[in-house]
């Protein structure tokens, strides 16, 4: 269970981290963190407010839900995870913006719209990639599954011919076909060709009797 949370949590970061790559200067001239503090905190609050939305849609859907809710769940995740954000940078730690100069709040409105298009943008588009690496996957389970079932009734219907084989070929007659074979050899090698010929044809119909 701690897989999933532990890998959105870090392409978020990793995300954050690409993000301020274009303020290192100012980071490394000693200018605020505020910024950079903001980047992470936007992505773990959008990418986690998406994952949540896109796993209450699966378990609710069944094994094969519907597309359309996947764009719903993107939309209500990003500006649901803008919103908490909002509420953490603004509300509670009052962490400025570029947008707002050296003010330590944004409006909602703003804060939210801005944060949840740039949400619905880049979480959309992972949500992408992850849908078409799980039907990938899923179609290659459901393919394995009937390799492996296919091979299976396989088995079962050789060794049933095997039964059927058994129970026609008498075991007394075959050992008395391989003796009158192997003298029919001795005395000719095309006396015994032809009864070796006629012993497979015999063997044939008895294994494949639809065929003889």
């Amino acid at each position: 269970m701690r897989r999933p949370y532990l890998s959105v949590a870090l392409a978020c970061l990793v995300w954050a981290l690409l993000d301020n790559l274009g303020h290192l200067s100012v980071i490394l001239r000693g200018g605020a963190w505020g910024a950079q503090v903001n980047s992470v905190l936007a992505m773990q609050c959008k990418g986690f407010g998406v994952f949540f939305a896109m796993r209450w849609i699966e378990r609710r859907g069944g094994d094969r839900p519907a597309w359309w809710p996947y764009p719903c769940a993107v939309i209500a995740g990003a500006f649901g995870g803008s919103t908490f954000y909002w509420l953490l940078s603004q509300r509670l730690l009052s962490i400025a913006t570029h947008y707002r100069g050296n003010a330590a709040y944004e409006p909602f409105a703003s804060f939210v719209l801005r944060h949840g298009l740039h949400g619905v943008a880049i979480c959309g588009l992972v949500a992408i990639l992850y849908l078409a690496l799980r039907d990938s996957l899923t179609r290659q389970g459901s393919l394995r599954t009937m390799q492996t079932q296919r091979a299976e009734a396989e088995r079962q219907l050789a060794g049933a011919q095997l039964i059927a084989a058994r129970s026609r070929v008498e075991p007394i007659e075959l050992q008395r076909r391989l003796a009158e074979l192997e003298t029919l050899y001795e005395k000719s090698p095309a006396l015994g060709e032809t009864a070796l010929l006629e012993l497979s044809r015999m063997l044939r119909a008895a294994v494949y009797p639809e065929q003889g």
